[in-house]
């Protein structure tokens, strides 16, 4: 799917809280510098701002259109809710079929495998 997105032109990025070691760490392991640029890249501890504020959000908007942004995670307490109130476009990947504590603020999208999100980015890429 990453491979996807960039030969599209769509570009990718990482908000993660945490400490700056470990995240880069993780980062590395998983070989994400083949798909998201270190500019691309907000760790809490080397911002000074941890979801579900909305500043790291901001801060990888760069003052774009909040209307550019899809917001993809597991985490509905820190992620989407987060991600919402910085305007942007969520999908909650909800592997466990959780429910949302939250009822003011409701996900874009809900998948809760790997085929239904890559349908709903699919859905989204070719629609832009």
């Amino acid at each position: 799917m990453f491979n996807r997105l960039v030969a599209n032109g769509v570009e990718t990025g990482i908000i993660t809280n945490g400490s700056s070691s470990h995240q880069r760490d993780k980062i590395r392991q998983l070989g994400m510098g083949k798909w998201v640029t270190n500019n691309a890249i907000y760790i809490s501890s080397e911002v000074g701002s941890a979801k579900p504020k909305r500043t790291i959000f901001d801060l990888a908007a760069k003052g774009r259109s909040v209307n550019d942004f899809i917001y993809v995670d597991d985490s509905f307490s820190d992620d989407i809710v987060g991600a919402k109130n910085a305007g942007w476009k969520t999908i909650w990947f909800n592997r466990r079929g959780r429910k949302s504590s939250f009822s003011q603020i409701q996900t874009d999208y809900e998948v809760r495998t790997l085929s239904e999100l890559i349908e709903v980015i699919e859905l989204l890429m070719n629609s832009a």
